[in-house]
């Protein structure tokens, strides 16, 4: 069995401060990557805005590097030569998906697995 997380990234603080009024209701996690991971989470569910490249939920936004964890993830994975599973979200807080959205997150899901070879990344949605 492995233990995942849901909306990995939302334990973070909110970009800006309007947001905090919105966090109870966007906040799915307590524990940062690593807390979580050092408590044996080894399926992440990373959401993210299109073409901003920012961690979110809904309308809000955190304040934590993408790049970041995912290196921290990979080096992970290499280091113990565990697996570790990445589910991606593109979250867009507009009611419709354009096409541009699509073909970013395409071009985002390839790249993210040729950047962090070491990780699996397992399914790609597009939430709406």
């Amino acid at each position: 069995m492995i233990l995942a997380t849901h909306n990995s990234l939302s334990s973070y603080q909110p970009k800006k401060w309007w947001m905090k009024i919105l966090n109870p209701f966007a906040k799915c996690q307590s524990l940062s990557i690593e807390e979580q991971y050092n408590r044996g989470v080894r399926m992440f569910d990373i959401r993210v805005r299109p073409h901003t490249w920012e961690a979110a939920h809904g309308l809000v936004t955190y304040d934590v590097e993408i790049k970041s964890i995912l290196t921290w993830l990979n080096l992970k994975a290499f280091g113990r030569g565990e697996r570790i599973y990445i589910r991606l979200c593109c979250e867009n807080n507009s009611s419709e998906m354009s096409e541009c959205d699509d073909e970013w997150f395409r071009w985002y899901w390839k790249d993210c697995k040729s950047r962090y070879k070491h990780l699996t990344f397992c399914c790609g949605y597009m939430k709406k």
